[in-house]
């Protein structure tokens, strides 16, 4: 009789498992359907219409389920409130863990709190990332930025381990990535503090003078530096820029036949003329990084 139970309650919870997947299966495409309505108005700006229908969709959704969670992700990328998308792409992350778009919406949490300034908020949000999707989408770029808000800090160690997680995560395509990684890891290279070098050494080299010098590695003439102000989504806006610059005297070009469209200045035969062009640009008021310049 026992026996005959318990086979009863595992043939019912197999059907409702059964059951389940197709709705779930049903929710997560709904949920698709319901972002990509919102991503097209909001692309061809009728932001108002794309919040109206993500708040529409999440009167009819449950609260706790899936596609709630969709719902709220779709209205926190219509909202041009930035508190307000904070706050639902903050809500996805904590209430949702397993939504696919929890990564999405976390990363999305650490960059408002970067731009206003919560430098603390916006790093634990990035480590986050790090322990929770160390193979997700944004873990490369979430371990830059978190790195590279480490070694401002001052907190070296924590910073350079970062930054080595985002060179081992970071895809061989994206270049742009891959050059800002680059351009601070060198700081973890540094020298803490000169040393000098010991007397043997001094003599040594006081002999090896008389020889030759050794000619330069013949690949490292080949590279070229820019510096990189600025990267969009669409290349109308890069274009704009790119004008906006040429008119204030900026040897200025749009890298990219697709995006990222890149806006960059000027090519240098050596990273240090490129920091120093970077140090000039910034003194007028133009923000920008060095990274390694695209082929000719």
């Amino acid at each position: 009789m026992v026996r005959a139970e318990r086979a009863s309650r595992w043939a019912v919870a197999l059907l409702l498992a059964t059951l389940a997947w197709p709705v779930a299966r049903a929710s997560a495409q709904q949920g698709d359907a319901l972002f990509a309505q919102v991503q097209q108005l909001v692309n061809a700006g009728n932001r108002i219409g794309a919040r109206a229908l993500a708040d529409s969709a999440l009167t009819v959704r449950t609260p706790g389920t899936m596609a709630y969670g969709e719902a709220l992700y779709a209205r926190a990328y219509a909202s041009s409130d930035a508190g307000a998308a904070e706050r639902d792409y903050l809500r996805v992350s904590i209430e949702y863990p397993f939504s696919p778009r929890a990564e999405d919406a976390m990363y999305m949490v650490g960059q408002f709190r970067q731009s206003r300034g919560d430098r603390a908020g916006a790093r634990s949000q990035y480590e986050r990332i790090t322990r929770e999707f160390p193979t997700g989408t944004h873990v490369a770029r979430a371990a830059y930025w978190a790195g590279q808000l480490a070694l401002e800090d001052g907190d070296l160690a924590a910073g350079c381990q970062l930054l080595f997680v985002a060179s081992e995560r970071v895809s061989r395509d994206d270049v742009e990535l891959r050059n800002q990684v680059e351009y601070q890891r060198n700081r973890c290279m540094m020298p803490t503090s000169p040393a000098s070098p010991p007397r043997d050494s001094v003599a040594a080299d006081t002999t090896a003078s008389s020889s030759p010098p050794r000619p330069p590695p013949s690949a490292e003439p080949a590279r070229e530096y820019s510096v990189q102000v600025a990267a969009f989504a669409r290349k109308r806006d890069a274009e704009a820029l790119s004008s906006r610059l040429k008119a204030r005297g900026f040897q200025v070009r749009v890298v990219g036949v697709r995006a990222p469209y890149r806006v960059r200045v000027g090519r240098y035969p050596t990273r240090d003329e490129a920091v120093a062009a970077q140090g000039r640009m910034k003194r007028s008021r133009v923000n920008g990084i060095v990274v390694e310049a695209e082929a000719r």
